[in-house]
């Protein structure tokens, strides 16, 4: 929106105003190089879809512009787009009666894509060039249009009404789950924005009304296109210049004001530092009966999830409820706690041995559950439960109550404690899930115990006492509210996660088994993309048909298969430097010969989930081309050339983390910089972090660990524990380079064990061939290659035997996984 405002103070005649909602703009402009400027334009009073609107200005007062531009286009490296701009200039073009005219600067383009879904290989060849290098600067994620004005109209309402100057809205529900349901994504609905990582602030004061967006770098340009940029600006998290949430509140918010907050979506961490910076600058922070958000959704908002429970098999779960429950107490014992809330959903299903499908993706539902000495409650939906899931859960001895109910439940379990049990029951809350409003559930009610005017002896210990009512009286509410934390409450990463994290020998063979599957499936897949794409020449084949044909024709057909683990992330060339790129009809590339594929994806099995990465070139290592050669030929062969040295060094990173042998006691954080160092040398680098846990027929994304430069996570890495292995390079505009692998910690052997100690290292989940004419050879150690070697070994003698009676991808696996 930023560059149309420029472009329309410029040249006054450039009017966008009559252009309807999904108009790709592409312009081309003349700097120290050349580069790529698109937005889309939405109005919201009106959707109108033009077909095309093309018009050639008769004469241009911009000839330095024009001339520099078209020496720009004679050189541009996307040669595809050089010769659609240069032909488009040199056209006398034309607008037909039923479409709205419109002043075209200086070698651009104006078209409009809302009519275009799939299209036969003719027609997508008129409109590709143009589309692939507008849509690389954007993620492709659409949205249906909203009125941004309309929705924080209604908001300001209802905030006004409630008396708050500012309301926060974070993307997590209830349960800080990264993915929720449809109907928690509060975030999404008011600002438009669908990116799976944000906080929305809004505001509404007597002096200003704001709306802000705080997201990290992996949604910048997505964010870009979907905000609505007359009412929402953009707050660019990680940059040196963008203030935190919290900051921004209190240096912007005057003296009194109050933040409303709704305490079911925040933890308990977020809350206490918020409340504490912004009470320096003598702002309240208070907590919603209702959310405010869901007030101006109303009978729009979808309904609550409805899956029911299926039972996780004993051959995968490795362990039962009831000997889970054992190991949890345990672990409550040794935190000084004797009670624990599940908040996170997949908690709740690893520890229950269940699964279920109320998040896309994601096998869990919605739930609680709450374990103490002698009890486990789950709190879910009874329609959830049939008849199956109740005599399993019969049988752990646990007891299913009402969702709701967990928040009396565990009010009663701090009064019960603080009044006859003070100091010896404790409820153990993880402050980065367990929300605002569970913790004050249980300091609630303890304050109103220590209140109380009756002095009371414990049953046990008969000098532990509450205080007189005499002694409350001279002490303040934040006195007060420490003691019951202290009485109550102890803070602590959930066992349960820690206990989910560490993968029992069951679960790592389910592990390994869905990986094999997976092999088979990609490589089946791969040696049908090679053969359609490279051997056969198709153009028919784009970003939406690869995700489609993966599931549907190769992982859908493996045995236990049950959805994919994430949305399909399939990037050709351009698009492959948008990280969590998602391909539509509307925005897809076709992915043709000599193109390069950045391919994302997993799956869930009934024995366990698979994530992986793999990064191809679609064609033959081009010809080297002396300085007498086609043109042509010598800059495919350059782009080649900078494709394998990037994707070599990506390598290099995940080879040199694979590798490792480290300590026990090892943070993520501290192997980081194994996978960047390659890059790091040629100046290069990547904006994520380079590994994320994964559960065993659970979420793709969990914790505690990780690797990563975030130094706060100082979790160990354990024997057990699943990682990804996923460093990268992203090339704006052009392409981008990513190889993941799951991988499993183990001991490893070592001559010696210093100081006592043990030393672990990766194993490989993943069973898939890297692309080998990216890799440069010559650039590799000779370790290097008898690691790439040792792998494909290994894949080949793992995946073969998935392959017998398929000819064809057993050739495209051998010949991939043949030694360099």
């Amino acid at each position: 929106v930023p560059v149309l405002r420029a472009l329309c103070s410029a040249v006054p005649s450039l009017d966008f105003s009559e252009l309807g909602w999904g108009a790709l703009v592409v312009v081309v402009v003349s700097a120290s190089s050349y580069y790529m400027l698109t937005t889309q334009y939405r109005t919201a009073r009106s959707i109108r879809r033009p077909t095309i609107t093309l018009r050639r200005p008769a004469t241009c007062s911009h000839s330095r512009a024009s001339a520099a531009a078209q020496k720009t286009l004679a050189v541009a490296p996307n040669t595809n787009f050089a010769r659609t701009a240069a032909a488009a200039a040199a056209a006398p073009w034309t607008a037909s009666n039923n479409t709205r005219h419109a002043f075209v600067a200086p070698c651009a383009l104006l078209t409009n894509t809302t009519t275009m879904g799939k299209r036969g290989a003719a027609e997508r060849s008129n409109t590709t060039a143009a589309r692939s290098t507008a849509s690389a600067t954007q993620d492709a994620t659409t949205r249906t249009p909203v009125d941004a004005g309309e929705r924080l109209a209604a908001l300001r309402a209802a905030m006004k009404r409630e008396g708050v100057s500012a309301i926060i809205v974070p993307s997590e529900d209830a349960h800080a789950s990264e993915y929720p349901p449809p109907c928690d994504e509060k975030r999404g609905y008011i600002t438009g924005f669908t990116g799976s990582a944000g906080t929305a602030v809004v505001t509404s004061t007597d002096n200003e009304s704001t709306a802000l967006l705080w997201t990290d770098g992996r949604y910048f340009l997505q964010a870009e296109q979907q905000l609505d940029g007359d009412h929402w600006s953009l707050m660019r998290q990680g940059l040196p210049e963008t203030p935190e949430v919290s900051a921004w509140l209190a240096d912007n918010l005057p003296a009194n004001a109050v933040v409303g907050v709704d305490p079911k979506l925040h933890s308990v961490g977020q809350m206490r530092g918020m409340v504490t910076a912004l009470k320096q600058k003598h702002v309240n922070v208070t907590a919603l009966e209702a959310n405010l958000v869901d007030e101006v959704w109303g009978t729009d908002r979808p309904a609550a999830p409805d899956s029911q429970w299926r039972i996780h098999a004993a051959t995968f779960a490795g362990k039962t409820t009831q000997e889970k429950l054992v190991d949890v107490r345990s672990k409550l014992r040794d935190i000084g706690a004797t009670a624990v809330i599940a908040a996170t959903l997949d908690e709740v299903a690893w520890l229950m041995n269940l699964r279920g499908a109320d998040v896309a993706h994601c096998p869990v539902c919605v739930a609680y559950a709450f374990v103490d000495e002698s009890r486990c409650l789950l709190y879910c939906d009874s329609a959830k439960v049939t008849d199956d899931v109740a005599a399993h859960l019969d049988e752990a001895g646990v007891e299913v109550r009402p969702y709701e109910s967990i928040y009396d439940d565990v009010a009663s379990y701090a009064t019960e404690a603080v009044q006859h049990h003070m100091g010896e029951r404790k409820i153990c809350i993880d402050a980065s899930k367990v929300s605002w409003w569970l913790e004050k559930a249980a300091k609630d009610a303890a304050i109103d115990v220590l209140k109380a005017p009756a002095k009371k002896k414990a049953k046990k210990g008969g000098d532990k006492k509450l205080p007189s009512s005499e002694e409350n009286a001279n002490r303040s509410e934040a006195e007060l509210d420490a003691e019951a934390h202290h009485a109550i409450l102890v803070e602590h990463p959930s066992p349960i996660i820690a206990l989910k994290a560490l993968k029992n020998d069951a679960e790592l063979s389910g592990m390994q088994e869905a990986h094999l599957r997976d092999g088979a499936a990609l490589a089946r897949f791969f040696s049908w993309l090679e053969r359609e794409v490279v051997k056969n020449g198709r153009t028919d084949i784009d970003e939406t048909t690869i995700d489609e044909v993966l599931i549907s024709e190769f992982r859908g057909k493996q045995e236990g298969f049950l959805e994919p683990s994430f949305p399909t992330i399939a990037g050709c060339n351009a698009h492959g430097a948008i990280i969590h790129y998602r391909a539509t009809e509307q925005t897809a590339l076709p992915v043709t010969r000599n193109d390069m594929l950045l391919l994302d994806s997993g799956a869930q099995f009934d024995c366990g989930t698979t994530d992986v990465t793999r990064t191809v070139y679609l064609g033959e290592e081009p010809d080297e081309v002396g300085e007498d050669g086609d043109a042509e030929a010598r800059k495919l062969r350059a782009k080649f050339e900078h494709y394998r040295n990037c994707y070599t060094r990506v390598l290099q990173g995940h080879i040199a983390l694979s590798d490792v042998v480290f300590p026990t006691g090892t943070p993520g954080f501290l192997l980081d910089t194994l996978a960047r160092t390659p890059l790091w040398r040629r100046g290069l680098d990547y904006r994520h972090g380079t590994g994320h846990g994964v559960g065993a027929g659970l979420m793709v994304h969990e914790g505690p660990h990780g690797v990563s430069p975030k130094a706060y996570n100082t979790t160990p890495l354990e024997v057990g524990m699943i990682v990804s292995n996923e460093p990268g390079y992203y090339e704006d505009n052009a392409f981008g380079i990513r190889i993941e692998n799951l991988v499993w910690i183990q001991e490893a052997s070592t001559e010696y064990r210093f100081g006592g100690k043990d030393f672990l290292g990766f194993a490989p989940l993943t069973m898939v061939p890297l692309c080998r004419v990216l890799i440069d050879v010559d650039a590799l150690s000779k370790e290097e290659i008898k690691w790439i070697d040792a792998y494909h070994e290994t894949v080949r003698e793992s995946v073969g035997s998935r392959l017998a009676g398929d000819d064809e991808a057993l050739a495209w696996l051998n010949k991939n996984t043949e030694a360099l």
